[in-house]
């Protein structure tokens, strides 16, 4: 978010390229790879898969409780769904 709308789509599209280069073993990282290991990053940081955003207990953690308020006021705080918790 303080990139000015960065997302999901704009990072794992950004990445993926570089990962196609063979590693010293000469392996690469297959696109449904790569799509899981972004799911478990954003889940472990307490990110939204789809938009990359902070949930707000991410924000409360870190005392940004302000932020996730304003955020919410804006329509901008994304929303856990049955799936995602």
């Amino acid at each position: 978010m303080r990139n000015h709308g960065r997302d999901r789509d704009m990072e794992v599209n950004a990445i993926f390229p570089t990962m196609q280069y063979p590693d010293p073993y000469g392996e690469t990282v297959d696109w449904d790879d790569w799509n899981d290991l972004v799911d478990m990053y954003y889940d472990s940081r307490g990110w939204d898969r789809k938009i990359g955003w902070p949930y707000r207990e991410t924000w409360e953690k870190y005392g940004l409780k302000d932020i996730a308020d304003e955020l919410e006021k804006l329509g901008k705080l994304p929303k856990r769904s049955a799936v995602t918790k």
